[in-house]
């Protein structure tokens, strides 16, 4: 059983229950229902099975939400409780939003269809839930919505130049050399011109 779970609905946790009767003898035919401290979150397959000729019941712990969950086995015909339970963490799925792994390049696109050159950094507008990155490898700054996974080119050029130029101007007009550092504080964005040594907003 793993100590760790992507939440992604479809990794699952495997929770053996091993039942003995009292002699110490494995203990067949026994039904065994499972239940976890976080039942609105967590799905497990089988609810409840008798145990095998060795004794042991077998079930899968999935969830879609990043937590940790405490497993407890109950024996269903005294409903006696058993005292071991199990702990499973379920953190939190990654995908790909927009880009390829090993796809460096330039492009404007949704989803893969896009792709980055030397990302520098992050920035998030909270009001619309958008983010902008930095390109230091071309020059640019990109728009990503995260609902559509579009890409779209904000400021600068696709430019690959070893003495990239910097200087003002609006949306492709302007020009930045090596952006690293992004924010957005109130309806501006400000980036760090890395080679132009100053703050464009």
């Amino acid at each position: 059983m793993p100590l760790e779970i992507t939440a992604n609905g479809s990794d699952a946790a495997t929770v053996t229950v091993t039942i003995f009767d009292a002699t110490g003898a494995a203990l067949s035919g026994a039904m065994v229902a499972l239940s976890s401290s976080r039942p609105d979150e967590d799905v497990i397959v089988p609810s409840s099975t008798a145990t095998t000729l060795a004794g042991t019941a077998t079930f899968h712990v999935t969830s879609i939400s990043p937590g940790v969950s405490t497993i407890s086995a109950t024996a269903v015909a005294n409903h006696l409780v058993l005292a071991d339970v199990a702990t499973l963490t379920f953190v939190p799925a990654f995908s790909v939003l927009a880009g390829q792994t090993g796809g460096a390049g330039w492009g404007d696109g949704v989803g893969a269809a896009a792709h980055f050159a030397g990302i520098g950094g992050i920035g998030l507008d909270p009001l619309h839930h958008i983010l902008f990155v930095t390109e230091a490898n071309v020059n640019d700054v990109r728009r990503v919505d995260p609902t559509t996974r579009e890409v779209t080119t904000v400021t600068g050029v696709h430019d690959t130049l070893e003495s990239p130029q910097s200087f003002d101007g609006f949306r492709a007009t302007g020009r930045l050399a090596r952006p690293f550092g992004i924010a957005m504080y109130g309806s501006y964005l400000y980036v760090a011109d890395n080679v132009g040594l100053r703050f464009a907003k």
